[in-house]
């Protein structure tokens, strides 16, 4: 990976290109992985950067489409065998935009709390019942959410969000 690393900021440099190698210590989950390099990336210009995926492992790799994904950076891949570099074709697409007004204060409210019961949200946000559950169903079926049974009730739930709501 190091020799890989040299090799493209020497390539950088021999172009007058900025490059920026960023390593990071936890290269097995993806939600950290993801958040450090939105962090990066939303240090520049989102039009000047260009994101290469090579090298690393292919959490990294992920983690790396996802924010290319998530914040519409340009993304490539050196394909040393054929002396190419390939674009992907990236759009750029945020989670929040697959939500409601409703859902997102319902998720945001859930991941202040960092877990609730459904009757916190309805006392809390003073909404229906039926909309609360009809939000909660949306948000679970979409992967934002869990609902954890609680120990006392079997229809008594814990909500919970997935750690993929922090990217929000």
């Amino acid at each position: 990976m190091v020799k890989a690393k040299n090799a493209v900021i020497e390539i950088c440099r021999s172009l007058s290109v900025d490059c920026q190698a960023i390593e990071l210590k936890n290269y097995i989950d993806m939600v950290p992985m993801i958040k450090r390099m939105r962090s990066e990336i939303k240090k520049y210009d989102r039009r000047e950067i260009v994101f290469n995926i090579t090298g690393g492992t292919k959490a990294m790799a992920g983690a790396g489409i996802i924010a290319s994904i998530l914040e519409g950076v340009k993304l490539v891949f050196n394909d040393w065998e054929n002396e190419r570099i390939v674009e992907y074709p990236i759009l750029k697409m945020r989670y929040e935009d697959t939500l409601t007004k409703k859902e997102k204060e319902i998720l945001k409210y859930i991941l202040k709390k960092g877990e609730c019961r459904f009757a916190d949200i309805i006392e809390d946000i003073g909404i229906s019942k039926s909309t609360v559950s009809h939000h909660l169903d949306r948000l679970e079926e979409k992967g934002f959410i869990e609902k954890i049974p609680t120990k006392d009730s079997k229809r008594e739930k814990i909500i919970r969000a997935k750690e993929v709501a922090e990217l929000i």
